[in-house]
């Protein structure tokens, strides 16, 4: 048994960019990534986590980095932030973080769905 670690928070997505081991984050670059926090068990507990993350980003933010979002739940953490690399440096060595990865990108057109009608459907069967 080992402890968590740096490269077992790189999410597959983030990997394809950064490298298994974060090497090749450049210092520079925003990256827009989700985080899902280890849950303490409970909501102040979480909250705190939570806090963490949120005081990481906000000390001298660069280029637009911010906490985009945030969800306490019973059981996830998350939260979605735009940091440059040093930053997501410093969130990878964070204990309370379980995983960075990229969010996930929708495989449809949404203005495509936009223009959707109902005469685009099928009729459905008659039960």
């Amino acid at each position: 048994m080992r402890l968590w670690s740096r490269e077992d928070r790189i999410g597959d997505k983030l990997k394809e960019i950064i490298g298994e081991d974060g090497k090749n984050i450049n210092p520079s670059d925003r990256y827009v990534v989700d985080i899902e926090l280890w849950h303490p068990g409970g909501s102040q507990s979480a909250r705190r986590a939570l806090d963490e993350v949120r005081q990481l980003v906000q000390t001298d933010p660069e280029n637009g980095e911010r906490v985009l979002d945030e969800f306490s739940g019973q059981f996830i953490v998350l939260v979605k932030v735009a940091v440059n690399g040093n930053k997501l440096h410093a969130l990878l060595e964070l204990d309370i973080v379980a995983e960075a990865n990229f969010p996930p990108k929708p495989h449809f057109d949404p203005i495509q769905a936009g223009r959707v009608t109902a005469r685009d459907f099928p009729t459905p069967l008659a039960a």
